[in-house]
């Protein structure tokens, strides 16, 4: 069993001005036309920089690592950058960890996560194109969690290859087709108000047009 890893990128106590305007678009052009394999879609990154632009330096959590994770850490300078990541090798070729004693669970992620206000979470991994990978159907569940009990204001919650069935349908059912805001191919936008932690989508029947794969497998592709 793989163990989980969380890499803070930044931390600061008090948050200084955003990146100036010009280096923050350099960062996202040069990233838009790498010629790195499995990096995201233009559209999905610059819905994911948009999102940054106007919320940085902010407190950031993002589920997986990936060609944008320092990006991500990038665009959010002087604000605070959480990585959680199911695979430690990848976690380890990136900068130090902090292990937990087993593989990603949402039960098992370090108690201090929760106790922060998350201004935006990048759902991201963990992987799921196999039956023997965690999937991303905790990761969305606890990012709802969490941005309906990180106090005033709103979190937005970004799903990164919202176009595979199981993310979709997780996506509507506990954050909720009420707050989309907007939905590329691949990538979903929601925004989430406060609220008791347990307490989904006011409309119950967002999921009806959705379902699993036929025979009711979950495993996402």
């Amino acid at each position: 069993m793989a163990s989980s890893a969380v890499l803070s990128a930044s931390s600061v106590p008090s948050r200084p001005p955003p990146l100036p305007p010009p280096v923050f678009d350099s960062l996202v052009h040069y990233a838009v036309f790498s010629n790195s394999t499995g990096k995201m879609e233009e559209g999905d990154l610059r819905e994911v920089a948009g999102v940054l632009r106007l919320r940085g330096p902010c407190h950031l959590l993002v589920f997986g690592l990936g060609h944008e994770t320092p990006l991500w850490s990038a665009l959010n300078h002087g604000g605070r950058t959480v990585f959680v990541d199911e695979n430690e090798y990848y976690v380890a070729r990136v900068e130090n960890l902090l292990f937990s004693d087993c593989r990603l669970a949402i039960n098992d992620l370090p108690n201090q996560l929760y106790d922060v206000a998350w201004d935006v979470i990048l759902v991201d991994g963990p992987k799921g194109f196999s039956a023997t990978e965690p999937g991303r159907m905790s990761a969305i569940f606890t990012a709802a969690v969490m941005a309906r009990s990180g106090g005033p204001g709103h979190v937005d919650v970004l799903v990164h290859d919202y176009d595979r069935k199981v993310e979709k349908l997780c996506s509507a059912e506990f954050l909720c087709l009420e707050n989309l805001v907007v939905a590329t191919r691949s990538l979903a936008h929601f925004r989430i108000s406060g609220g008791p932690a347990d307490e989904f989508c006011a409309n119950q029947t967002d999921t009806a047009s959705l379902s699993l794969p036929a025979g009711g497998e979950a495993a996402a592709s």
